[in-house]
């Protein structure tokens, strides 16, 4: 499966769990995760990554975490495929798709 725009938006926004200490810590500092994450048992490494991940801007920042945890874990990821053309549905509860419009309600 090829990572297209709307899988990549998909997996930033419904696959944290896959995140890694440093991707936590680095949506932290970028204002974008509330108080439910912390990134407290982050090592001196840890630190050292969520200064590489900030060098850029948050654009650069979401294409690099969304290609790590689809490349390490595209065989666990959560995905809502629409089972007639196999594309990603907007949400986890979205029962239409976006692409071929089929309903599986």
């Amino acid at each position: 499966m090829e990572l297209y725009p709307e899988l990549a938006e998909y997996i930033f926004l419904y696959c944290r769990d896959y995140f890694n200490a440093a991707e936590i810590r680095a949506m932290e500092l970028y204002g974008r995760f509330g108080t439910d994450h912390t990134a407290s048992s982050m090592s001196i490494r840890d630190e050292h990554s969520v200064n590489i991940l900030m060098e850029n801007d948050f654009e650069y920042f979401r294409q690099a975490t969304v290609q790590r945890i689809f490349h390490d874990h595209f065989e666990k990821l959560p995905l809502n495929l629409c089972p007639a053309c196999r594309k990603i549905a907007r949400t986890p509860q979205a029962r239409q798709c976006r692409f071929c419009g089929h309903d599986w309600h």
